[in-house]
């Protein structure tokens, strides 16, 4: 399946535990694989299919696929403190101008 942020995360985990072989692609890569195969533009759900079972059908190695987990939530986490950070200074600003008054 193509690789969409953190959306395809939980789908590829549940398929993983009941033993399905599933993997998530970058698009670019995708795009990239099928600029080699073609000229032609045509865009659809069926050529898409075929380029990414060519692409993957050249690939020698699964362990290009392992998700990293630990880079997923290091992602999650500092945008977590991203928020947290610009709430405190706007929390921090009300303060001021309450004090000031």
């Amino acid at each position: 399946m193509e690789a969409t942020g953190h959306y395809n995360l939980n789908l590829i985990s549940f398929l993983q535990t009941i033993v399905y072989s599933a993997v998530a692609y970058n698009p670019f890569l995708i795009k990239e694989f099928s600029g080699t195969l073609t000229l032609c533009k045509t865009k659809t759900d069926k050529t898409d299919t075929l380029i990414i079972a060519k692409n993957l059908a050249t690939v020698l190695s699964q362990n290009h696929f392992k998700p990293l987990f630990n880079r997923q939530v290091l992602k999650f986490l500092t945008r977590h403190r991203n928020r947290l950070t610009t709430k405190h200074s706007k929390l921090k600003g009300q303060y001021i101008r309450i004090h000031n008054m």
